[in-house]
């Protein structure tokens, strides 16, 4: 028995999910498509992973003659390790994070000329308070726009992060690719003469398989948009508050007043602190520091610091309001899983929410931060970033 409309309303449904290809990727100057509420970034046309990669299993088998369940497998796990060597992409994709610490007279009039920066670079304001800023420069400006930068003030502290996620767009590119073909060829056995419950079988693995296409996409456009942006994160003191006597900070805690909301830099330990993807995040550096990014500006990363003096989550967590808490209008101290944390927001129109999670481990304190632009990514990815501390492996 057919069912031509339902074949044709799941097609139409679920092949509409899937965006189009939007162009080659041509390194730091890559091309943007608006398409409908977002954008949509290129997948690169160096990478056609479609047609140098070895296909791994077969996508779709089906039993022959309409007997039997039909059935489409799709690799999960898969290694960047398994592409050819020759994979890679010229130029290679490398996403620039910066941050500064620099003292000025008029903080205001420094804010003002950060912003600047960023649109005579054709770039954009991310987010901006009363006292720090965020900007995405094409990753073609960076250096000119970072030494622009360094000279409005007295630099204090500053670091600079490059990460190469080239390995990682083109496997999550080759994921992208298996799932769409396996995609297809459910979509052409549900045109073929099935029982109804094969049929009912087909349909729910295709709806599996279009959600997780739909989350690599979102993968995909993420890495695209680091690549293609860099970020650079400025906070700015005021010079009268370095005036005047202040006490020497308490051997073991001078390092809290290097943490900032933009600072996503490690401190002398690399060694990493790992946790679990959270959904709808891509996890920049499977080796080095933790760190993951999402396309609208949130951001997890992890650091770790010596324990000493020794003490609980709850001590730290005081000992880190109690130094920091000030700049900020509102701090609440919340328990997530293992970790004690504070979150801190500042007076703004749209404040942000910088969270400091803290677990010690024996000798050591694990730190995890996570910074989000506004309420609606607190809304979107709160629940996520709260599982993947739950479940974060020692």
């Amino acid at each position: 028995m057919r069912f031509p409309f339902l074949v044709s309303l799941v097609a139409l449904t679920l092949g509409c999910r899937s965006k189009p290809d939007t162009g080659g990727w041509s390194g730091p100057a890559h091309r943007a498509d608006q398409v409908g509420d977002g954008v949509f970034f290129a997948e690169p046309e160096v990478s056609r992973v479609g047609e140098m990669r070895k296909e791994r299993s077969s996508p779709v088998s089906s039993a022959s003659g309409g007997a039997g369940p039909a059935e489409a497998e799709v690799e999960e796990d898969f290694d960047a390790s398994d592409l050819p060597r020759d994979a890679t992409l010229e130029p290679r994709m490398v996403h620039y994070d910066g941050f500064a610490r620099i003292r000025a007279t008029r903080v205001d009039e420094a804010l003002d000329a950060i912003a600047a920066l960023a649109e005579q670079a054709e770039g954009r304001v991310e987010r901006l308070s009363r006292t720090e800023v965020s900007i995405r420069v094409p990753g073609a400006s960076f250096d000119e726009i970072w030494q622009g930068v360094l000279q409005l003030g007295d630099v204090l502290d500053q670091s600079v992060r490059a990460e190469d996620i080239t390995e990682q767009f083109l496997a999550i590119d080759l994921r992208v690719r298996t799932h769409r073909t396996t995609r297809d060829k459910l979509i052409q056995l549900l045109e073929g003469e099935l029982a109804e419950s094969e049929r009912l079988r087909l349909i729910h693995q295709l709806q599996r398989v279009t959600d997780e296409l739909d989350r690599l996409e979102r993968q995909l456009r993420t890495l695209s948009d680091l690549a293609g942006f860099a970020r650079i994160s400025v906070k700015v003191v005021p010079r009268e508050a370095f005036q005047g006597s202040r006490s020497p900070e308490l051997a073991g805690f001078a390092w809290i007043r290097r943490l900032a909301p933009f600072h996503r830099a490690p401190f002398d330990d690399v060694r990493r602190v790992d946790l679990p993807e959270p959904e709808g995040m891509v996890v920049l550096d499977k080796r080095g520091p933790f760190r993951a990014e999402s396309a609208d500006g949130v951001s997890l990363w992890t650091l770790r610091q010596p324990n000493d003096p020794v003490g609980e989550g709850a001590f730290w967590i005081q000992a880190i309001e109690e130094r920091i808490g000030d700049d900020f209008e509102q701090t609440r101290s919340i328990e997530v899983g293992s970790w004690s944390c504070l979150a801190l927001r500042p007076a703004a129109e749209e404040p942000y929410e910088w969270r400091i999670c803290l677990r010690p481990q024996g000798r050591h304190l694990h730190i995890a931060q996570a910074y989000f632009p506004g309420d609606k990514q607190i809304e979107r990815y709160g629940a996520a970033i709260d599982a993947a501390l739950a479940g974060g492996a020692l």
